[in-house]
């Protein structure tokens, strides 16, 4: 282990197909207020103009890779194995750094040097939509940890996060075999094995749009996330909690669905099913959601809250959220955004 203020940061940013969104990640990285030590973007087999988008910063010392196309999982690794830095820090390239993420994440790392991953909140911007949400994580008794990251990603985006190179020497590397829930697998073996931690404060903005690779192929998606979880709980010991770890899991998975199916508009009787499955599945948890979305689908209930539901939630401020290094500006900033 190195003390964390006088660890080399390396930023690695993995980038497909985003070439609207690169500039503003690079931007929200030399924005740090502790500079990072080395920026890499590595991009992921882009077809659009990624490659030029990130030449504008080479004065600036980001460092371009190409690879073929591979995923995620392989594009972090790329990362991984040219970076230099003793911690690293991973941003998708649609997402943005808030200006203290790396100083505080850090700071948490100098007092909690035993730490695996350092975690933090984030907020989520629906950008079709201008709509805003702060997404709180943590939150987890450590003694809980090892089993409630196999029912449900508390950790969150790597955007969110900050680890130590050691520490992805004990449990290895992003699984490039996985298409869904790369990240998942990996705060999986972490945590399974390691201390966490999470500064309870936003450290990133999570840009949520139609161009996501999350929004491909939902089903599919849904699919390897619960087999990814239940092959992970099949070895989980000790082995009597492993039934409800499947409940559980299992009732996550069909209210998402429910959710997903609800909003896409299809037909009431199927998303009611899987709402139904949630509630069979596992009865005792978020039980309020399932008898709402369940209440929902009872003709006039859904008129009823849209007349009491409350105004527009409070959009923050970008201005006071971001910085503006000398040099750099926010593209979706000079679009008046």
């Amino acid at each position: 282990m190195i003390a964390a203020n006088l660890a080399r940061v390396s930023a690695i940013i993995s980038a497909y197909n985003c070439a609207a969104y690169v500039e503003d990640a690079i931007v929200s990285v030399l924005a740090q207020t502790r500079p990072v030590d080395e920026i890499i973007v590595v991009d992921d087999g882009s077809t659009d103009d990624t490659a030029a988008r990130v030449a504008r910063f080479a004065d600036r010392g980001v460092r371009y890779i190409h690879q073929e196309n591979r995923g995620s999982g392989a594009a972090r690794n790329r990362g991984v194995a040219a970076a230099s830095g003793d911690v690293l820090a991973f941003l998708d390239c649609d997402d943005l750094w808030l200006p203290h993420k790396t100083e505080i994440q850090l700071r948490y790392l100098e007092t909690h040097p035993e730490v695996a991953l350092v975690g933090g909140d984030s907020w989520w911007w629906v950008v079709e939509e201008d709509d805003w949400s702060l997404k709180r994580r943590g939150g987890v008794a450590p003694r809980r940890a090892a089993a409630e990251i196999l029912v449900r990603n508390f950790v969150g985006n790597p955007s969110a996060t900050l680890i130590p190179r050691w520490a992805l020497d004990e449990v290895g590397l992003f699984d490039e075999g996985l298409r869904w829930g790369v990240d998942w697998d990996l705060w999986m073996r972490l945590i399974e094995r390691l201390p966490f931690g999470f500064v309870e404060q936003p450290v990133l903005i999570y840009r949520w749009h139609r161009g996501n690779v999350s929004h491909e192929a939902m089903w599919t998606r849904f699919d390897a996330l619960l087999s990814l979880a239940c092959r992970h709980i099949r070895a989980y010991r000790p082995a009597w909690q492993r039934p409800l770890l499947a409940a559980r899991v299992r009732a996550r998975d069909a209210l998402a669905r429910a959710w997903y199916l609800r909003k896409e508009g299809a037909p009431r009787m199927r998303w009611l099913a899987y709402g139904a499955r949630a509630l069979w599945h596992a009865p005792w948890e978020d039980l309020g959601a399932k008898l709402g979305l369940l209440a929902s689908g009872i003709p006039g209930v859904e008129a009823l809250k849209r007349r009491r539901a409350p105004g527009a939630r409070e959009r923050p401020d970008l201005h006071s959220l971001l910085i503006l290094p000398p040099g750099c500006r926010y593209s979706f900033m000079r679009e008046g955004t």
